[in-house]
């Protein structure tokens, strides 16, 4: 989950999911699609991203729709996911 944090309050963005070749067989596709519904239902953006050994980080942060500091573009936050 990628979460941004402001005036103390938590708010979910996105999530990410990470698929590696199990994501291939039946019983991850049906649980894929369970996730994704649920997801869905709470407003939650997926976001699916091939597994890979290393990520090219401006493609990715292009991908997730994030600048190069994470969250909304002000000074108050950091650049880290926890």
């Amino acid at each position: 989950m990628l979460c941004w944090s402001t005036c103390k309050v938590l708010r979910v963005h996105l999530a990410i999911k990470i698929d590696d070749r199990s994501h291939e067989t039946e019983h991850r596709r049906r649980r894929d699609a369970c996730v994704q519904s649920v997801l869905e239902q709470a407003k939650i953006s997926p976001v699916r991203i091939p597994a890979a050994r290393s990520y090219d980080v401006p493609a990715l942060r292009q991908q997730l729709g994030i600048g190069p500091k994470l969250g909304p573009s002000t000074s108050r936050h950091r650049d880290s996911v926890t």
